[in-house]
């Protein structure tokens, strides 16, 4: 039940990290 629960926190942390870095790129390209 751990290793689920650790699996499923890596999964959102990387959900979380990639749509910062989309979001990131979006302004990145909205600004220029």
């Amino acid at each position: 039940m751990v290793n689920v629960n650790l699996d499923r926190l890596k999964g959102l942390m990387t959900e979380r990290h990639v749509t910062q870095d989309s979001l990131a790129l979006a302004l990145g390209i909205a600004r220029s």
